[in-house]
């Protein structure tokens, strides 16, 4: 009799065990699930007619870019009369994260996974639509 008890526990262990690493193994962010991996954006830049420049390719005023969400943001080139810089692109947070938040609600672990998957990927950016980049003007 005794070890039929230990056998149902260490049974009912085991299904626990079984169970925890499926919640986890099947939970991603919100983001990563339901929004885009990508985004195409058109490229405005003020004064009006000039280019900048996304990973190499130059890119008129006007212009379409197809931005791949990463962990880095994604940054534009610009040549100046000083110089080159960098202009960082304007973004908001994901309207999913919403669900990273509802998870972190039902379970700390899980939603700190989403959370992590999600800024990871960088899936938590919804950028900006048209991109408007302020260059400085020639002299």
């Amino acid at each position: 009799m005794k070890s039929n008890n230990f056998f149902n526990l260490l049974v009912c262990k085991l299904i626990a065990i079984i169970l925890i690493l499926a919640m986890f193994s099947f939970t991603s962010g919100c983001c990563t699930m339901f929004g885009e991996k990508s985004q195409t954006i058109i490229v405005k830049t003020v004064p009006e007619g000039k280019i900048v420049r996304y990973q190499g390719v130059k890119i008129k005023d006007g212009g379409i870019v197809y931005i791949k969400k990463e962990f880095k943001a994604p940054q534009f080139y610009v040549d100046g009369e000083g110089g080159f810089y960098f202009v960082d692109l304007d973004y908001n947070p994901d309207l999913w994260l919403i669900g990273d938040g509802a998870l972190l609600l039902l379970g700390l672990i899980p939603g700190l996974i989403g959370f992590g998957i999600d800024f990871g990927t960088g899936a938590w950016r919804e950028f900006d639509n048209p991109q408007v980049i302020y260059l400085p003007e020639s002299k």
